[in-house]
């Protein structure tokens, strides 16, 4: 799936299998636990909400482990909102034919740094092997 922001494409590099009812409910109670509401109503119209938009937003096996992680471990005010899971990815930058060349045009060197992705609905995408070194790394 291809994200498009700012006239710009991305491409998330989470590609293990969908999370399950078992996942979801698994990362709701861990969250439910580090970020505890105390009104039982609002905590299970927002825990039901919360599970209805990521299984909407195609969250995989680890990228929902990753994003639950991520909050508990730094997090730091009171109380969570939805965006700040369902926002949660590991995306590479994809760079189209004019983009490509444009880069290179202004630095000769980038050439070197660009590989091909791949071809997605028949539109052929390059990436910087830097970017993609500095995600995997946990870099932004």
């Amino acid at each position: 799936m291809l994200i498009r922001s700012e006239d710009k494409t991305y491409r998330s590099l989470y590609r293990d299998e969908l999370a399950d009812e078992a996942d979801i409910r698994n990362a709701v109670m861990t969250l439910s636990s580090a970020f505890p509401l105390e009104d039982k109503e609002e905590r299970a119209r927002f825990f039901a909400l919360l599970c209805s938009r990521m299984k909407a937003n195609g969250f995989t096996k680890q990228r929902m482990q990753d994003a639950v992680n991520y909050l508990v471990d730094n997090f730091r005010y009171k109380q969570i909102n939805i965006a700040d899971v369902i926002t949660y990815d590991k995306r590479v930058r994809l760079y189209t034919y004019q983009e490509y060349c444009s880069a290179v045009y202004h630095n000769k060197n980038a050439s070197q740094d660009f590989a091909v992705y791949g071809q997605i609905d028949g539109i052929t995408f390059w990436y910087r092997k830097s970017e993609l070194a500095k995600i995997k790394s946990g870099g932004k």
